[in-house]
């Protein structure tokens, strides 16, 4: 009897389950209200419209403080932000959580869109990315057009990274770190430099004693003169 050649195992389910996570766009946006004009219904709202624009560009949305594998909430956030394939970033009222968030998905090199209501002036350091502007309002045409932006950007980024071709905030800012050289001296010719070095500072100071001389005989001269002139 032989055996009956096996089948090699499917690897289906692996890869579902790769590309469902990087189907992932996670959403940083603020949460708390923060004013009359930044309630919580507001940035309910704005999660909504978010989220609607993830799923247009074919993603599953996710607010990177949820996930279920991680029980304490800042390891959460850190996770999501440091793994999922694509971030939005909500700078609207410059929200020091945002910020701080936004920040550490800079400096990975995965793709980062940054959205605003466009009230308050982004900070100097990230003023020169492209942000997708939404109205504060959120007036339904308005919203239907920015929605329509993001899901598009979503796309594209994702698009790009996925084919290397991605230029992240990171990648934009390199810098040459100088490396000292090395030069091979033999012995010999340090010490004869050395010895050179010494005996010309010997020699400046033996010069520098014989003025010393000089002058003090000179001033000599010129007080023995003096108290002649004087006794006259």
């Amino acid at each position: 009897m032989t055996d009956e050649p096996k089948s090699k195992p499917s690897t289906k389910t692996e890869t579902a389950v790769d590309q469902a996570e990087s189907n992932v766009c996670g959403i940083v946006m603020p949460i708390a209200p923060m004013s009359d004009d930044y309630s919580a219904t507001h940035w309910t709202r704005v999660r909504k419209i978010l989220e609607k624009a993830v799923t247009n560009a074919g993603f599953s949305p996710n607010v990177v403080w949820d996930n279920p594998d991680v029980a304490i909430i800042q390891s959460k956030i850190l996770k999501n932000i440091y793994e999922n394939e694509v971030i939005i970033c909500d700078l609207s009222n410059l929200n020091s959580n945002v910020m701080l968030e936004a920040g550490l998905r800079l400096s990975t090199k995965k793709p980062t869109i940054l959205v605003t209501d466009g009230e308050r002036k982004p900070p100097f350091d990230i003023a020169s990315i492209e942000y997708i502007l939404y109205p504060k309002n959120l007036e339904y045409n308005e919203i239907n057009t920015f929605i329509e932006k993001l899901s598009e950007r979503i796309s594209f980024v994702a698009k790009a990274y996925r084919s290397g071709k991605y230029k992240s905030f990171a990648d934009s800012y390199q810098f040459e770190v100088a490396t000292p050289s090395t030069i091979k001296v033999p012995a010999e010719q340090i010490l004869v430099k050395e010895i050179s070095d010494l005996k010309s500072l010997i020699i400046e100071n033996i010069k520098q004693k014989n003025r010393n001389k000089e002058t003090l005989e000179e001033q000599k001269i010129i007080i023995g003169y003096t108290k002649e002139l004087i006794s006259i």
